[in-house]
């Protein structure tokens, strides 16, 4: 079913049996079994979440928007993540669950939020957003296995997915271009899959980009119907290697 749950339970799976989820069904294809393997919290015993601190502001920006949730980050008052404070201060809300920022970056996503905001408020998807959920997860079961989903915002009618993201250029002819080669139309055909499992429709599905430099600039994207029907094979064919892997507890490279 549909489930508002932390951020943090999420990322851990919280299924009955290691689950799949979208990042996961683009390793399968674009990387390889073992990388997903790696990968997964639940299979590798070693792993853990390790985010890069250039992607601190998107994820920042991503909370703020979404969940207007400023209590989930951690403004830390440094210059860069360099000192021994500033990297334990970042762990310490990492493992809180939380987005560590630094200071003088703050002001300047507070400035990025408030862009997208304005733009969505004057676009053709101002209903939408109005009328949507933020940070949904789906968990349902297909053919034996359990697969996973955490949509950006959804409409409460599930007939609409905007899914956010923060890119270094958010012009249509860059950002189209971003869709096939960052696996981001596969993600599109994971996240219809985890609507139509509960019995909705299949819904539209729409891409926020917003340029993180300023002036910030935001645009709309969608995927056309043959870069769909693409998506649906190689979610398909995820689906496949991931049930063939963990029946046989076999994750080739």
């Amino acid at each position: 079913g549909f489930h508002f749950i932390p951020a943090a339970q999420y990322h851990a799976d919280p299924c009955e049996q290691p689950s799949l989820a979208g990042s996961l069904a683009k390793t399968l294809i674009t990387e390889s079994c073992y990388k997903a393997w790696y990968s997964h919290p639940r299979l590798n015993p070693d792993h853990r979440e390790d985010q890069d601190p250039k992607f601190d502001r998107g994820t920042a920006a991503h909370s703020m928007i979404l969940e207007n949730d400023a209590a989930s980050l951690v403004i830390v008052n440094a210059d860069d993540w360099r000192t021994k404070a500033a990297k334990e201060a970042r762990a310490a809300a990492n493992e809180a669950g939380k987005t560590a920022i630094l200071e003088r970056h703050f002001a300047s996503t507070k400035r990025m939020v408030d862009v997208a905001l304005e733009f969505i408020k004057n676009s053709e998807i101002a209903d939408h957003w109005q009328n949507g959920e933020s940070e949904l997860t789906s968990i349902w079961t297909e053919g034996g296995i359990w697969k996973r989903c955490r949509l950006d915002r959804v409409t409460k009618d599930r007939r609409v997915i905007i899914d956010y993201k923060s890119t270094i250029d958010a012009s249509p002819e860059v950002f189209s271009r971003q869709i096939p080669r960052m696996g981001y139309h596969m993600q599109e055909a994971f996240y219809r899959d985890g609507v139509t499992a509960h019995g909705h429709q299949e819904p539209k599905f729409i891409f926020l980009a917003q340029a993180d430099e300023p002036p910030h600039e935001c645009s709309l994207h969608g995927c056309d119907p043959a870069l769909q029907e693409i998506a649906e094979a190689q979610v398909q064919r995820a689906t496949a290697l991931w049930r063939q892997c963990l029946t046989s507890s076999k994750w080739p490279s």
